[in-house]
């Protein structure tokens, strides 16, 4: 027993020299340090607190920056559109008039004027045209224009020309009236 107590004395004095000298603490870290929790500083804590922080704030600012871009892109297309639908009205006033020139001028032409469709229906016949086959327009429009041909064989001939050339015009041709 006494050799034990001696023994220990020497060994508390060479683990205090070893504490002094900070090697214990080295020792004990590498040995048992990863078992045992780090304890959490205020620092460590803030450090992560700022690291979600920033995130946050960068999905905040890059939000912003997203949402001002499309602000941007929807007001340059709103008056993309705008400057469309003003065109687009002008267009439609312009071709009104036009349209309605063209109505004028055909309808007081003194010359018989008609349009025979694909089916040869009547689609448009001027007033003049009309009094030419005895009836109005509105009597016409949409009727066989083979009803008001004299000669079935001319008509032939018409149909023939109309398919070479897409379109005739300035066409001279016996008529018969609607009463015969």
């Amino acid at each position: 027993r006494d050799g034990k107590a001696d023994l220990l004395a020497r060994l508390s004095e060479g683990l205090s020299v070893i504490k002094a000298t900070g090697e214990y603490d080295r020792i004990y870290q590498k040995w048992f340090g990863l078992m045992e929790p780090k304890a959490v500083t205020f620092n460590a804590v803030l450090k992560y607190i700022l690291a979600i922080m920033s995130v946050f704030l960068g999905a905040v600012i890059a939000f912003f920056v997203w949402s001002m871009s499309l602000r941007k892109q929807v007001s340059q297309r709103t008056k993309q559109l705008e400057q469309e639908i003003e065109e687009r009205k002008k267009t439609e006033e312009d071709l009104g008039r036009s349209g309605e020139r063209y109505r004028n001028l055909f309808d007081s032409t003194v010359d018989g004027v008609f349009q025979v469709d694909a089916a040869g229906l009547f689609t448009h016949i001027n007033r003049a045209g009309a009094r030419i086959f005895g009836t109005n327009p509105e009597e016409m429009i949409g009727t066989p224009a083979a009803n008001y041909w004299r000669d079935p064989s001319a008509r032939i001939t018409y149909i023939t020309e109309v398919k070479a050339k897409k379109s005739v015009s300035s066409y001279h041709m016996l008529a018969r009236k609607k009463d015969g």
